[in-house]
Order: structure tokens, then sequence, then C-alpha cells
């Protein structure tokens, strides 16, 4: 059985993305509406939509939540700022 080595899905994502860049067609490409659309018509498309949503509002939330665990530091200026302006 083959090992995978540490570097090799790295170079199938890379691949994937040089494949795509050199095959898109810009004037097929559609917008986020037509993706969600598309979507919404397979079938259980209304439970994919649902897990798409949840997905999208919980990176909402790790955002919010890790940037002040990120950079504290960065952002004591911004909220004295905030706190002698209010």
């Amino acid at each position: 059985m083959a090992r995978v080595r540490e570097k090799d899905p790295l170079l199938v994502v890379s691949g994937l993305f040089w494949f795509t860049a050199l095959s898109n067609d810009a004037a097929k490409s559609g917008s986020m509406d037509l993706a969600l659309r598309t979507l919404r018509a397979q079938p259980f498309g209304g439970l994919l939509l649902a897990f798409v949503s949840a997905g999208f509002a919980c990176f909402g939330v790790f955002c919010f939540v890790w940037v002040p665990a990120r950079a504290p530091r960065r952002l004591e200026p911004v909220l004295a700022d905030l706190g002698a302006s209010g």
C-alpha cells in the first residue's frame, strides 16, 4: 500500500486549482444566486440549502469569536478610541 507523503494533498489541490483556472469559461459562470437556486432545485435541496446556510452562519460566528482571541493587542487602541468617542 502506498503511503501518502506530507505534500501530496497540497499537490493534488494545486493541480485542481490550475485545471479550473485553465478550463474555466467566465461566460458560463453564474452568480451566487444561481448557485443557491441550483442547489435548491436538487432532490433534498431544501435540506442542502439549510446545511449551507448553517455553515455560513457558523463561519460568521467563528470569525467574530476568532478575531478578538487572535489579536487582542491590536484591538486595544481601537477599543480605546471607541470608548473615548462615545
